[in-house]
């Protein structure tokens, strides 16, 4: 393959960082390589860095690290307290920083999914971390209520204060609900012993749930719509 390869008028390729270059360049700005011999260097003319390039880059430094990390809280933790099974919450920990930190790039385009995504994701591995250090039930007396109140309510102020995507928030409004549903489902099944979190959390959501549907009916089922096919 030659040295640069033409991408389309007036770019130019670097095989080396696999970009592609606007303008007419003598070297590649971000390793200095030679693409051709001749021509004016466009000062104006800046890469095209490809976004998966960039995630992949992320991804690698983010993996690197969680692994180290790992790595570092096992040997502290086996060399200086082997009487405290602080390497499994911790561990847990890590892992959830790293799904909150790719998960949160490769979302970032979208803020509203992104907090739903991460909500649901710091949810489940604060359960599991619970489940493991003796089930106590501290992340669904709680945690859970509290979590599943605040998305709903973020959402529902959203569809308040932007009018132009009130639809679209409700969506989220709704999707956010199912952390009141399964609230109700665990106070029933008495695996939520703290009752008072746990009501007011069902009562709020039926409320903004009645309020979308009563006000918000026609935008709404408009949304679902479009997006469900229903």
């Amino acid at each position: 393959m030659s040295e640069n390869q033409n991408s389309g008028s007036g770019t130019v390729y670097c095989e080396k960082c696999g970009v592609h270059l606007t303008g007419e360049r003598n070297r590649c700005p971000l390793c200095g390589r030679v693409l051709r011999t001749g021509g004016e260097e466009d000062p104006q003319a800046y890469p095209i860095i490809p976004l998966r390039s960039s995630y992949n880059l992320i991804f690698k430094i983010s993996t690197f690290a969680a692994i180290i990390c790992i790595i570092i809280i096992n040997i502290i933790n086996t060399a200086f307290i082997p009487h405290l099974a602080l390497y499994i919450p911790l561990t847990l920990i890590t892992i959830c920083a790293w799904l909150i930190v790719n998960i949160g790039y490769r979302k970032r385009k979208n803020i509203s999914k992104n907090i739903l995504y991460l909500a649901i994701i710091s949810m489940a591995v604060c359960i599991w971390i619970d489940y493991l250090l003796g089930w106590r039930h501290w992340s669904v007396n709680y945690l859970l209520p509290i979590v599943s109140s605040s998305l709903t309510t973020f959402y529902f102020v959203l569809s308040l204060v932007d009018r132009k995507n009130a639809s679209t928030y409700g969506i989220y409004v709704l999707l956010s609900m199912f952390g009141a549903l399964l609230t109700s489902i665990l106070y029933l099944c008495d695996v939520i012993y703290v009752r008072p979190f746990a009501i007011i959390s069902i009562g709020f959501s039926v409320g903004i749930l009645c309020f979308q549907l009563i006000f918000r009916w026609n935008s709404f089922s408009s949304e679902l719509s479009s997006r469900f096919h229903v």
